[in-house]
């Protein structure tokens, strides 16, 4: 196998190279088998979190070595991002609900305390209106506050 006439690594085009070979066909060379290992010779689609973050490091690694240091930021960014694009349109879907409803329960909040506030303006009102009568024979007026 010839790749672009680039010079193979140490342990050849069909072996993983050495940790320590930082060369651009290793780095090829671990591409590849990140794809094949995690993506296209898989008996499940899916990965635990401890063996994702392993991976995600050891792409990151090879990624910004064969793309730059440039791309640092914008490849760690794509560690979090959404691959689904319905499923984020579901997720922003619900968070606009979400805040729909969370808008509602404030302003529902916010009318039963001014009726609250009203109420308790009335409730004064009448103990002075009672008060100012006479009040109620044998009994004291309490509000509460």
């Amino acid at each position: 196998m010839n790749i672009c006439n680039l010079p193979p690594p140490a342990t050849g085009w069909r072996r993983l190279p050495a940790p320590t070979d930082y060369s651009l066909g290793a780095d090829i060379i671990r591409m590849r088998h990140f794809r094949n290992s995690l993506y296209a010779h898989v008996t499940k689609a899916s990965i635990d979190e401890t063996s994702f973050n392993s991976s995600w490091s050891d792409i990151r690694e090879v990624l910004v070595r064969l793309g730059g240091a440039r791309y640092d930021e914008v490849i760690s960014i794509m560690k979090t991002e959404c691959m689904d694009p319905d499923t984020e349109e579901d997720y922003k879907s619900l968070l606009k609900e979400w805040q729909k409803q969370d808008d509602d329960i404030r302003d529902r909040l916010k009318s039963i305390d001014e009726k609250t506030e009203t109420t308790n303006e009335l409730l004064v009102d009448l103990k002075d209106h009672v008060v100012s009568l006479g009040g109620i024979p044998g009994k004291s007026i309490k509000l509460c506050n």
